[in-house]
């Protein structure tokens, strides 16, 4: 594939950026999985019950389902939740407040 790429380079069939693209570009994954760790600063207990709920990844598809009920009531169009599911493979999101430490990966 990268022989291909610098043949075309070198017979100006497409520009040295457009080859650069091809070959170093980030490729994005599908979201099947999420992987969350919640932890609540002040109550231990309910921190650990947590954990134990959200030990495995939960899948994604599943999640959705649920999730459509509230999204048509918000207006939130399905062309972006379908981009979303297609392209965010990889996605990590942190927050850490006073209160609550979220940790969210999407694989």
């Amino acid at each position: 594939m990268r022989k291909r790429i610098l043949r075309k380079i070198e017979k100006k069939k497409i520009t040295a950026k457009e080859g650069f693209d091809l070959l170093y570009k980030e490729k994005r994954k599908p979201v099947r999985f999420a992987d969350l760790r919640l932890r609540i600063k002040d109550q231990p207990g309910l921190s650990c019950l947590l954990k134990v709920l959200f030990f495995f990844p939960i899948p994604v598809r599943l999640v959705i389902k649920i999730a459509m009920r509230y999204v048509k009531e918000e207006d939130i169009p399905q062309e972006i939740i379908d981009a979303f599911l297609q392209n965010g493979g990889g996605t990590t999101l942190f927050i850490d407040t006073d209160e609550v430490k979220i940790d969210l990966e999407l694989l």
